[in-house]
């Protein structure tokens, strides 16, 4: 099969994957068969496939050699993930159908993570976390099987290890990386420090007892409900959009589902069957500020996709990282906490915003030191290396760490202040340094604000000159431009100074 061949087959089956998967999520189908669109397709995981796409990466020169790579790393990525399909399966079936017993009753293991976040007694969060201590047991067996099967797929596959394999897919230097951060986590220690003791201080939690948990309720900032109604919730987004001379409601290309199914997920999430023609915004409302984010963020991709030059290489609009488009949808999340938008329209008092800002910019704080730690800690689990670090992040003369779950209970507390569980040590990492994605988009997100802000005001979303500027960025698909790319064509630096810039807003008082 040729390359236009091997494109066609590649698009048949991924439309196909993702209607079902969509149609699964939006509550119209009850089980989900992707098993039989998977043997359907099944010449798309021969080996041979990674031998013709290596071999034609090799010989490629210029602008196609970046194409031909990410069709590589499909190829590569199918091969994988059909070795581990029964694997995986039989790990999502055991998660979705594990229960565990709280208080006498079985609640459902996916259940209990917003259970912990809505309860405000730390004694019953801690037996919820200590209950599901036998599934995560469990599902840790699987990742571990999972990972070395990956691993050495990657390396026979590729010739590289892991970490230097995605290093190359993601155009990152991760260990380049990993130095500015650890910079970033000694600059940011004290403030973090302060602000956090401050805030576990509201639920009478003391910052040297802290643990991921307790973090989880400060989290879902309950107390602002009020100011996030349900029914007003895609009449802000319209708003938004409208202001930047776009207008959702009329986008042919684009479908929004605001039906409220019994089955379907009760998340917003955005599925880009066919760039550019085919993306779907899909919304189940339940009240709150982390609805209007969550869907905010989900809009960001929708409109990044509904707006990618069709005539791209189909590489360049389904394949490669996620680092871009993840840039676009933090940029509309985090007019949450813009206080001009909050004010101007979400009608919320100037007071109410500043002190909302203050708390959603903490909670920004923690997450992008979270992620931090999670890079650091990913590339030591990849390399298998167990050096010991002290609190800058730098490794001790002769110390090691007893075990794996050891080095992630540290790291991931020296980074938040708020000690997790050793259990999550598989549980928590992103498959592929996903990790990376979002630390760069986070970077390049505030940088870019900053950019809209200084061009076009704080006010930016009610530009249309705005809304032209960033058509013509997402106009570029999700690799038309790397996110470096993407930061020289913007006239930024792809590092931590515009989001402590961010941090700099707190109020330490």
């Amino acid at each position: 099969m040729d390359h236009a061949g091997f494109l066609k087959r590649i698009e048949a089956f991924e439309i196909a994957t993702s209607r079902e998967s969509l149609e699964h999520s939006v509550g119209n189908k009850k089980e989900l068969q992707l098993a039989p669109i998977y043997e359907k397709y099944a010449d798309l995981f021969a080996k041979k496939n990674v031998t013709w796409a290596a071999e034609r990466s090799a010989a490629m020169i210029g602008p196609g050699h970046r194409a031909a790579s990410y069709l590589l790393d499909f190829f590569i990525s199918c091969f994988v993930g059909n070795k581990l399909k029964h694997l995986g399966d039989e790990a999502s079936t055991y998660e979705a159908s594990a229960n565990v017993t709280i208080e006498g009753n079985d609640v459902p293991f996916r259940q209990v993570g917003t259970l912990i976040q809505n309860e405000e007694t730390r004694r019953k969060r801690k037996a919820m976390v200590n209950a599901c201590k036998p599934v995560k047991k469990k599902l840790t067996q699987y990742e571990k099987k999972m990972l070395a099967t990956h691993k050495r797929l990657l390396t026979t596959l590729s010739g590289k290890d892991y970490v230097a394999y995605y290093a190359e897919h993601k155009d990152c230097d991760l260990d380049a990386l990993a130095t500015k951060l650890r910079g970033f986590l000694v600059r940011t220690d004290a403030l973090h420090t302060r602000l956090l003791a401050k805030r576990l201080a509201t639920i009478k939690v003391k910052l040297t007892q802290a643990e991921a948990h307790d973090y989880s309720v400060i989290l879902r900032t309950k107390h602002y409900d009020v100011n996030f109604p349900k029914e007003g919730l895609f009449d802000a987004l319209t708003r938004t959009l409208h202001g930047m001379d776009i207008d959702i409601e009329a986008q042919q290309n684009v479908h929004v589902d605001l039906e409220d199914r019994p089955t379907k997920v009760p998340r917003a999430f955005c599925s880009p069957i066919r760039i550019p023609e085919e993306i779907h915004l899909v919304l189940k409302p339940r009240g709150g500020q982390q609805d209007y984010q969550t869907l905010l963020h989900e809009a960001g991709h929708t409109e990044h996709f509904a707006h990618t030059d069709a005539s791209l290489a189909y590489e360049l609009k389904h394949m490669g990282g996620h680092a871009v488009s993840e840039t676009y949808a933090f940029l509309f999340e985090y007019l949450t906490i813009s206080e001009a938008w909050l004010t101007d329209v979400m009608d919320m008092p100037a007071a109410v915003s500043r002190a909302f800002t203050q708390e959603l910019l903490e909670q920004k704080l923690f997450m992008f030191r979270r992620y931090c730690a999670k890079l650091l800690y990913e590339l030591k689990l990849h390399r298998n290396d167990l050096a010991m670090l002290n609190e800058k992040f730098e490794p001790v003369a002769g110390a090691r760490y007893p075990s794996m779950n050891a080095c992630y209970t540290d790291i991931l507390t020296k980074g938040t202040k708020t000690k997790y569980p050793k259990e999550n040590w598989l549980l928590d990492v992103d498959s592929g340094f996903y990790s990376c994605d979002y630390l760069r988009a986070w970077m390049l997100e505030a940088a870019l604000r900053r950019t809209l802000e200084l061009r076009f005001g704080t006010k930016w979303y009610r530009s249309s000159e705005a809304g032209d500027y960033l058509k013509e960025l997402w106009s570029s698909g999700s690799n038309g431009r790397t996110i470096t790319e993407l930061a020289a064509h913007i006239g930024v630096e792809l590092d931590t100074k515009a989001i402590e810039i961010d941090f700099a807003r707190l109020d330490v008082s």
